[in-house]
């Protein structure tokens, strides 16, 4: 249980060290997303290798606080390196710049047929 693991008081870590940024899963084949900043909290989900995630900052002790929820340590002494920060274009912000871009350019719907009397469910 997370908040056993912090003397039975959960509090979010505040951030200390590096500020927001894109990091990049390097261990293979993935790594583990936790509830918290420690290697005996739950896990929440993996990253891929490769995955790109947005960093809110740094908590200290190599552990990053993941913009959406969860914490991801860069570094284990154990696996070595598992997290590399992104310097430049990363993937992750490039498939942000085509979606904007995508809906700029995409054409409004044209409204649906519904015929007289007909409602949508739920309405």
């Amino acid at each position: 249980d997370d908040a056993a693991a912090y003397g039975g008081v959960w509090e979010a870590p505040a951030c200390s060290l590096r500020g927001p940024g894109v990091w990049r899963c390097v261990f293979r084949p993935r790594m583990a997303v936790r509830s918290g900043p420690g290697p005996d909290s739950r896990i929440l989900r993996s990253l891929r290798f490769g995955e790109e995630v947005e960093a809110e900052c740094e908590v200290g002790a190599g552990w990053l606080k993941l913009r959406g929820g969860g914490f991801a340590r860069i570094r284990d002494d154990g696996h070595g390196q598992l997290l590399e920060e992104v310097v430049g274009k990363s993937k992750l912000a490039a498939s942000q710049d085509s979606a904007s871009a995508t809906a700029e350019l995409a054409e409004p719907a044209e409204p649906r047929h519904v015929p007289a009397g007909w409602r949508e469910r739920g309405s």
